[in-house]
């Protein structure tokens, strides 16, 4: 099964990854491309899209609606991300500000016209911060639209930085079962930027029957699918990595279940934090 998807930077707008060409069926990355001054005209379609800067900045006009400003970044690792969020079927024209080349990144879940959710635009210090996991595998989160920016239909969006050697996604867990409140059913794309960029880490999905059990290469620009299945993360030594969480299944909901047999690492880490 095709789990990695590789994005070339090319000006204008790349589909990366979408239900079109994989096996997903909610969810979708893209990317726009832009030298400083340039615009791209679209519209969301059948999407609710999410635009996450990676690297400068923009302004984005959307008819009869205020602008919305995105201050941007330099690149994912200097700041959390202000992001553009839009319904389905809104109409847009996003322009380079800024004196830099803009690099967007979008996460689109499948919508309904009905919804009634309205374009905003959320300022970094509306993405709430939080630490996870202990040692090496203590990672950086910031939940952008969740239960906490609960502005979508069903799209979830987190910026996730796991620090040099260290693993994320830890204990390995799944969110493929519909079985509320113990599991959610949603499916999952992980787009990584590293830094430097011939960095690399590895992600392993796989189910608990192995009927799916591959690893793949996380690359920077790579976008690795998780339709089912846990899927841990390992990065390597020397290089600090990125990902881009995109999220959604038929309802909103985000709940995930551990791998039973690695359950156990959850009540080290409290040993861990204890002792630091």
């Amino acid at each position: 099964m095709q789990l990695k998807f590789q994005y070339t930077p090319t000006l204008g707008m790349t589909e990366i990854v979408s239900p079109a060409t994989s096996v997903l069926k909610w969810i979708s990355a893209r990317a726009i491309r832009l030298n400083n001054g340039e615009s791209y005209s679209g519209n969301t379609g059948d999407e609710e899209q999410a635009f996450v800067v990676m690297t400068g900045a923009y302004i984005m006009e959307i008819p009869d609606k205020p602008s919305l400003e995105n201050p941007g970044r330099r690149d994912v690792f200097e700041k959390r991300a202000a992001i553009a969020y839009l319904p389905p079927n809104t109409p847009y024209t996003i322009m380079a500000i800024g004196g830099m080349p803009l690099e967007v990144a979008i996460g689109g879940a499948r919508g309904s016209h009905e919804y009634g959710a309205q374009p905003v635009l959320l300022l970094s210090e509306d993405l709430k911060y939080e630490v996870r996991g202990a040692w090496n595998w203590e990672r950086h989160i910031y939940n952008a639209i969740t239960s906490v920016n609960p502005v979508s239909e069903r799209l979830f969006l987190i910026e996730v930085y796991t620090p040099p050697g260290n693993w994320s996604s830890v204990p390995p867990h799944k969110h493929d079962t519909d079985n509320l409140p113990y599991e959610s059913s949603a499916e999952e794309i992980y787009f990584f930027k590293l830094k430097p960029e011939q960095g690399f880490g590895f992600q392993r999905i796989y189910t608990a029957d192995r009927t799916l059990d591959q690893v793949e290469l996380a690359e920077n620009n790579s976008a690795i699918i998780q339709p089912q299945g846990y899927h841990p993360v390992a990065n390597h030594p020397g290089y600090e990595m990125y990902y881009l969480n995109i999220i959604a299944g038929e309802k909103r909901a985000l709940v995930p279940s551990d791998d039973p047999a690695h359950q156990w690492l959850k009540n080290v880490e409290a040993v861990v934090k204890a002792r630091s």
